[in-house]
């Protein structure tokens, strides 16, 4: 089981970084179905969740779920606001 890394904050010029992103990627061909990105999203407190990046959809993961949140590219182009 994996073990729950603290992420320290670090400062930049007068700003503090709060976030931490660590991606991973495995596309051994870009239009393959099942090829996707994975962003690890972190905060000072530990994991805040797992967003993975598809050619056909964009899902959520929140930290301790198995069950995502999808949403097709153009409910999300509908969310922020754009078409």
């Amino acid at each position: 089981m994996a073990t729950k890394k603290k992420v320290s904050k670090t400062t930049v010029g007068k700003k503090t970084k709060v976030h931490k992103v660590r991606a991973s990627l495995d596309i051994p061909e870009l239009s393959k179905a099942g090829s996707s990105l994975q962003l690890h999203i972190f905060n000072a407190d530990g994991k805040l969740g797992t967003l993975v990046i598809g050619q056909g959809s964009l899902t959520w993961f929140a930290k301790s779920k198995q069950i995502g949140k999808k949403r097709s590219w153009s409910a999300f182009a509908d969310w922020m606001g754009t078409k």
